[in-house]
């Protein structure tokens, strides 16, 4: 009897493995999808419904994962943001200077991961975020956090090592600031 409990619960936890892996796989294609709809018609056109016929999948399915364009996009962004990282994460374990490790993300930052400063920008500027559900709103603040760690890391880096020296009053997250605005300015000034 004791065996077949325990066959039962490890059943149990497969099933829930298999239905979680649906669901992460048909997240993806409908966020891949998404972005691919994006680039035909921009930010603004997109729609659910539309997602839906470009996706094959019904409007309730799509529903069900994105209750609205907002949360999309900010799933959008959350799915940038993890990239992004997986990229700064490598970056950080680089032999070299903390100097050349910020150049790298920044490098990395214009080029390959441009689309998560997009989504970052268009998610910020169209007061996105804050329609998006609670989890997704969650999500996003984690990654965030988790990056300006990863920067900040290697700007005390910088300083421990000698590279770096901040004027009397002001710290790694002031420094952070600046670069991050002179980023997003950039990025206007550029793309816009």
């Amino acid at each position: 009897m004791v065996t077949s409990a325990k066959a039962k619960k490890s059943k149990l936890l497969r099933e829930n493995e298999i239905r979680s892996d649906v669901r992460r796989n048909r997240e993806r294609f409908m966020l891949e999808k998404a972005r691919e709809l994006i680039s035909r018609v921009g930010y603004q056109a997109l729609n659910l419904p539309e997602l839906a016929k470009f996706s094959g999948y019904s409007k309730p399915t799509i529903y069900k994962y994105f209750p609205c364009k907002e949360d999309l996009m900010v799933a959008l962004a959350i799915e940038s943001a993890e990239r992004q990282i997986n990229y700064m994460e490598r970056a950080i374990t680089f032999d070299g200077r903390p100097r050349e490790k910020l150049h790298c993300i920044h490098a990395l930052n214009i080029t390959v991961l441009q689309e998560a400063s997009q989504d970052r920008i268009v998610i910020q500027t169209n007061k996105i975020r804050s329609s998006a559900t609670l989890e997704h709103q969650q999500m996003l603040d984690q990654h965030d956090e988790h990056k300006i760690e990863i920067i900040s890391g290697i700007i005390r880096e910088a300083m421990e090592c000698g590279d770096l020296k901040l004027p009397a009053g002001v710290d790694e997250y002031q420094l952070l600031f600046t670069l991050i605005s002179t980023e997003v300015g950039g990025y206007f000034m550029v793309f816009r």
